[in-house]
């Protein structure tokens, strides 16, 4: 079986003056995925090594498939430095992938000059007491069934077929926080992947408006937390949810209605925003993708936009709804995206909303009612989640509202 598993660094590697700390970061949280695993650790300059010593490959491999940051990894037997040993782990290594005539080529990189033999001489050694060893195999330099790599490194020699592809991207928490606008639809759970995936440290803004909107629309926030938070720092999301019912009801009351969902969204960006300097937060990400709906033409982002100098990341901006529900399903989150419970934004939908709304009747109708108040009391009383894979919490079990549940399981604010 295998030894070690070989991960890349990737892009990483490209970083300059701050390479190490992007790759520390990484290996901190790729030591954290494995932590309860009997492996160890050894780190080189361009690759890093977990030795397998009594763990299972395929547990080592899912932990390592969701960590943003990781290029790739394979899994590899290890060798002494000379030509016997490397035959012998090569052997077992094509033995474990022969279930028919295959052609192959070896490859080897040479990291330890003090390694006498030349890479390419080396190579065609190898491949000759190979194919002496095997009868089904046969040479092709161009297009093999497996490529056999064999690398020579200070430390030991080790030999690889599988090229497993990572993630990639950056690794958690290297670039900063940001804060998604989390809904319970299929877009802003995607949004949220990907901007952790490029090394933003992501926690979840959910506006929730039972008893105007069902309970169940906040558990399935609760419930895309779950399938989030492998993908986060420390492999835990917080969820922080916003009592958003009162400044709801008063939009319905007051604004006219082609404009209820763009004096929504621009509340709940005024909130998102001042909430997020509170903790030094730099950015505000949202799942919008160009003209989608109706909030989401050039002309209404402009309006939206216009209540906060913040930065706001929108990943899925020119992505269509085909390529969102294709990473919704890869990430876990589509099945529970489609739910019958919807919430603020998509329950009171306008018959007629506006497509190309203006800032000057925004500010206007805006001017009707009090939400400076409003958001006041809002921004005291968000209650925050902390929300893990394994977190078993379904909110309709204590009571009919969110504020009631979370006051019932005692959550933070």
């Amino acid at each position: 079986m295998y030894d070690l598993v070989v991960v890349r660094y990737g892009e990483l590697t490209l970083k300059g003056r701050n390479k190490k700390r992007f790759t520390q970061q990484l290996t901190k949280t790729i030591r954290t995925a494995c932590r309860h695993l009997p492996v160890r650790f050894e780190s080189e300059h361009d690759r890093f090594y977990i030795h397998l010593d009594d763990a299972a490959y395929d547990h080592v491999a899912s932990a390592l498939a969701i960590i943003p940051g990781v290029a790739g990894f394979s899994p590899a037997i290890k060798a002494e430095k000379t030509t016997e040993a490397i035959t012998e782990a090569s052997s077992r290594l094509l033995a474990m992938h022969l279930d028919s005539p295959k052609t192959f080529k070896v490859e080897t990189r040479r990291a330890d000059k003090t390694f006498a033999i030349p890479s390419m001489t080396f190579s065609r050694a190898l491949a000759g007491r190979l194919l002496s060893a095997f009868s089904d195999l046969s040479v092709d330099v161009h297009t093999p069934d497996l490529a056999l790599h064999v690398e020579i490194r200070q430390s030991m020699a080790f030999v690889f077929v599988d090229k497993v592809e990572g993630l990639g991207g950056f690794p958690a928490g290297i670039a900063g926080k940001g804060y998604v606008l989390l809904s319970g639809g299929i877009d802003s759970p995607v949004a949220a992947f990907l901007a952790m995936k490029q090394g933003i440290a992501i926690e979840g803004m959910h506006f929730e408006s039972s008893p105007l909107t069902s309970i169940e629309a906040a558990q399935k926030v609760v419930d895309l937390s779950q399938c989030l938070a492998p993908y986060a720092m420390h492999q835990h999301f917080r969820l922080h949810m916003v009592p958003f019912h009162r400044l709801h009801q008063k939009i319905l009351e007051t604004v006219p209605e082609p404009y209820h969902i763009i004096i929504m969204r621009r509340m709940m960006f005024r909130i998102a925003a001042r909430y997020a300097r509170l903790d030094h937060t730099q950015v505000l990400v949202t799942g919008e993708s160009v003209g989608q709906v109706a909030s989401q033409t050039l002309e209404s982002l402009n309006v939206i936009n216009a209540v906060t100098h913040m930065p706001i990341l929108r990943p899925l901006v020119t992505m269509d709804k085909k390529a969102c529900i294709r990473w919704a399903q890869k990430i876990g989150t589509y099945d529970i995206s489609i739910r019958p419970f919807e919430d603020c934004c998509a329950v009171y939908v306008p018959a007629q909303p506006a497509t190309a709304p203006r800032d000057y009747l925004a500010l206007r109708y805006e001017r009707l009612f009090d939400f400076e108040t409003e958001i006041s009391t809002i921004l005291k009383q968000i209650q925050v989640l902390e929300i893990k894979q394994d977190t078993s919490l379904f909110l309709p079990d204590y009571g009919l509202t969110v504020l009631e549940a979370l006051e019932a399981i005692g959550a933070q604010t």
